[in-house]
C-alpha cells in the first residue's frame, strides 16, 4: 500500500482491520481492539507488583515489534497503566512506582478512560458517574440554560424532551457496565434527573412534590427504570447475535445482577 485512505471514509475502516488482522495475542494476555484503540490486560497473583510489571512489558514488547514491522507509532503520550485489584497492598505500592516505556516514564493511573468509560482501580464507577454529571451539569446550566431557565417561552414538553435526548445520554452512557455500582454513587444520577425535571416544570427547590408524581408529569422513568431497560435490551440483542465474542458476553438477569453479582477480583489485573 502506497497511500493512506482519508480519514472517515467508508474504506477505511475495513482496510484498517485487515492491516492489523494478524496482530499477535501475548501468551497469558488478553487483547481489546476497537479501531485504534487498544487495550492489553495480563493476570498476575496477587501482591507481585514485580511480576505484574514483567508480564506487561513483555507482552508489550510484542506488540510493540509488531507495529514497529508495518510502520504504526504508538502514541507513547497516550499510554496508561492501571492496576485493577482489591488488595490495598497492591495499590499503594502502585502509587510509587513507575514504569519505563519507549522514550517515557509512566506512572500508574487510579483511574483510565476507555472508550469513553473512566475505569478506576476497584471498579467502583464513582469517578466515571462524577464525570458523567460534571459534563451534564455544564450543558444543563451553561450551553443550553437557555432553554432550561424558568419562566422562558419554551414549553415544558420541549424541555423534558431536550433533557431526554442531549442530557439524560450523558448520564447513562455505558450503563450496561455500571448498572450494579454502589447506590450511593448510582443515586446521584436520580438526583441529578430530579433537579432537571424541578427546572423544567418550574417547581421551585423549596416547593414539596414527590418524585414519583413529579416523573408522572415529565411522563419519563426513574434512573434506575431506564437503566435497567437499556441494559436488559442490550444483553438480549448479544445473545442473539451471529458473532460468538459479542453472544457470550453473558446472560442478564436483573435479580441476579443487582442482588447476587459482585466484582470479583482474585487477581491483580
Amino acid at each position: 500500500m502506497n497511500a493512506g485512505v482519508p480519514q472517515g471514509s467508508l474504506l477505511a475502516p475495513h482496510l484498517f482491520n485487515i492491516f492489523i488482522n494478524d496482530i499477535p495475542i501475548p501468551k497469558g494476555a488478553k487483547l481489546s481492539l476497537f479501531a485504534d484503540d487498544t487495550a492489553l490486560a495480563v493476570e498476575v497473583n496477587w501482591k507481585n507488583l514485580k511480576l505484574a510489571k514483567k508480564k506487561v512489558l513483555s507482552s508489550l514488547d510484542l506488540i510493540v515489534r509488531f507495529f514497529d514491522k508495518w510502520n504504526i507509532k504508538i502514541n507513547e503520550s497516550k499510554t496508561k497503566f492501571i492496576m485493577f485489584s482489591k488488595s490495598r497492598v497492591m495499590l499503594n505500592r502502585t502509587e510509587v512506582d513507575q514504569i519505563n516505556f519507549g522514550n517515557s516514564i509512566s506512572k500508574w493511573e487510579k483511574s483510565v478512560k476507555y472508550l469513553g468509560i473512566n475505569l478506576d482501580q476497584k471498579l467502583l464507577f464513582k469517578d466515571h458517574i462524577n464525570k458523567s454529571l460534571t459534563i451534564a451539569k455544564s450543558i444543563a446550566f451553561s450551553t443550553l440554560y437557555c432553554f432550561f431557565k424558568k419562566n422562558n417561552v419554551v414549553k415544558e414538553h420541549q424541555k423534558v424532551h431536550l433533557y431526554k435526548t442531549v442530557i439524560r445520554p450523558i448520564l447513562t452512557y455505558g450503563c450496561q457496565v455500571f448498572n450494579n455500582c454502589a447506590k450511593s454513587h448510582f443515586n446521584k444520577l436520580q438526583i441529578f434527573q430530579n433537579k432537571m425535571l424541578r427546572l423544567c416544570f418550574n417547581i421551585n427547590w423549596d416547593d414539596f412534590i414527590n418524585n414519583e408524581k413529579l416523573h408522572e408529569l415529565a411522563n419519563i422513568p426513574t434512573i434506575r427504570e431506564f437503566v435497567n431497560k437499556l441494559t436488559s435490551r442490550f444483553y438480549d440483542d448479544c445473545h442473539s447475535h451471529d458473532n460468538n465474542l459479542i453472544s457470550n458476553l453473558g446472560n442478564y438477569d436483573h435479580e441476579t445482577f443487582m442482588n447476587g453479582f459482585k466484582h470479583r477480583l482474585p487477581l491483580a489485573v
